[in-house]
């Protein structure tokens, strides 16, 4: 059985797909549990969380009338619902001809990477959880394990950019690097008290200028906003 929080149809706001229609699979549960979370309630128990068979989330998939080929799995931490349950789930989706994408914090390597068309890493960096640290080996192994991948970091704070800068040199990334501000607390942490969707723009600015330094160069990096964010908030299945 699988935990799910919530399934929907919506458009990518994130990352390098940012725009493409995707069915939305959100998962229950996290090892991380970052203060800022913009999904809080997919690990923690507000109300009853759906368990579902893969007939049950199949079913619900089929019943959606919607324009997407892409289902993503979010959460939470995907890569903690049974492993069993999730390699039948992919082997069945890319058999009626869906792609998959999902996103994950970058702390578990699961065996089943290479069934994904495309997974985003997204560590938590210490302004984001201060007493939780990734593991560069394990963000390496999630690289070199999927096909297709990109590397997303939501950015709180300025020292967040060398923290990235250290790593990704470290790692000698070649996949497209994805930068977003923190959308959850405005530019507090950007040296002006702006909230709302003014704070967040000037987030975008600070961080579009910084990619501007030459050492950012040999990377494909992008300063890229949560779509849905802007448009919507942080309202529920959109």
């Amino acid at each position: 059985m699988l935990n799910i929080v919530e399934m929907f149809a919506s458009v990518q706001g994130e990352g390098i797909q940012f725009g493409v229609p995707m069915f939305f699979i959100r998962t229950f549960g996290c090892n991380v549990c970052c203060a800022d979370c913009d999904t809080k309630y997919s690990w923690i128990e507000e109300k009853p969380v759906m368990k579902l068979s893969i007939a049950d989330v199949i079913l619900r998939l089929d019943e959606n009338d919607t324009s997407a080929r892409w289902v993503n799995f979010t959460g939470g931490e995907p890569f903690l619902q049974d492993t069993a349950d999730m390699v039948q789930l992919l082997y069945f989706l890319h058999n009626v001809g869906w792609k998959v994408t999902c996103e994950t914090n970058g702390t578990i390597v699961p065996p089943y990477l290479e069934a994904f068309d495309l997974v985003t890493i997204s560590p938590k960096l210490p302004s984001m959880h201060p007493k939780f640290a990734f593991k560069e080996s394990d963000v390496q192994a999630l690289l070199r394990g999927s096909k297709n991948n990109q590397l997303k970091f939501v950015v709180t704070q300025e020292d967040d950019l060398e923290q990235i800068h250290k790593l990704v040199c470290s790692l000698d990334l070649t996949s497209p690097l994805i930068l977003q501000p923190n959308g959850m607390i405005g530019s507090r942490k950007f040296g002006e008290e702006l909230y709302g969707q003014a704070g967040y723009i000037h987030d975008l600015k600070f961080l579009w200028k910084a990619i501007q330094d030459p050492k950012w160069a040999r990377f494909d990096v992008r300063v890229i906003p949560q779509l849905h964010t802007m448009l919507f908030g942080h309202r529920r299945g959109i």
